[in-house]
């Protein structure tokens, strides 16, 4: 595993290493039953890969037995996830409510308090 990754990591690999990781992440939410087909395929396919390839090379210099450390990146990793979904679901509740901007002039009433001074 250790040589594939080095290979893949050669600027000549590039496109290959992006094609493997790609079909690897989409494989994996085609196996949950994932049928997105709008913005939401891309950004979770996109997460997915930065949390695979983050463990994957945790993993590689994991030395505790039973990797026992890279399940703890790798619970972690989702946690981190699960916070920026969090995050967006309260920016969404948030712009849901509308702003009051009663308080701020008109641009009219605005320009006439100008010129009447």
């Amino acid at each position: 595993m250790r040589r594939a990754v080095n290979i893949l990591s050669l600027p000549q690999n590039a496109p290959l290493a992006l094609k493997l990781t790609a079909n690897t992440v989409s494989r994996m939410w085609w196996a949950t039953g994932d049928a997105s087909a709008d913005y939401n395929w891309y950004t979770k396919r996109l997460t997915l890969a930065g949390v695979y390839a983050a463990t994957l090379f945790y993993w590689l210099a994991d030395k505790s037995e039973g990797h026992a450390k890279t399940w703890e990146f790798l619970d972690r990793r989702i946690e981190n996830v699960m916070q920026i979904e969090t995050a967006k679901f309260k920016c969404r509740e948030r712009l849901k409510e509308k702003p009051d901007f009663s308080h701020i002039p008109s641009p009219r009433r605005f320009w006439r308090n100008l010129t009447e001074r």
